[in-house]
């Protein structure tokens, strides 16, 4: 892994942005994936498989919200 530093010490404030993107990422790619399976399914199954997809979404942006609440305490203190 990069870690990204300053004055040669990894700080809070850019290991909280670099995990908000990984989560941002995340996110927007199990979004896509289920309505990937949704476009492409036909089934049950694969109706409940995208919401299951659509579900891991939400909880990576709920997830996302609560970092971004810590990093402002954390940072602002």
């Amino acid at each position: 892994m990069h870690y990204e530093t300053q004055g040669g010490m990894v700080t809070q404030g850019l290991n909280f942005s670099r995990m908000l993107d990984i989560l941002r990422e995340l996110q927007e790619a199990t979004a896509l994936q289920g309505h990937l399976v949704r476009a492409q399914g036909s089934s049950s199954k694969d109706n409940a498989l995208a919401d299951g997809w659509i579900c891991i979404s939400e909880n990576l942006k709920m997830m996302e919200r609560f970092i971004t609440t810590m990093a402002q305490g954390k940072l602002l203190q």
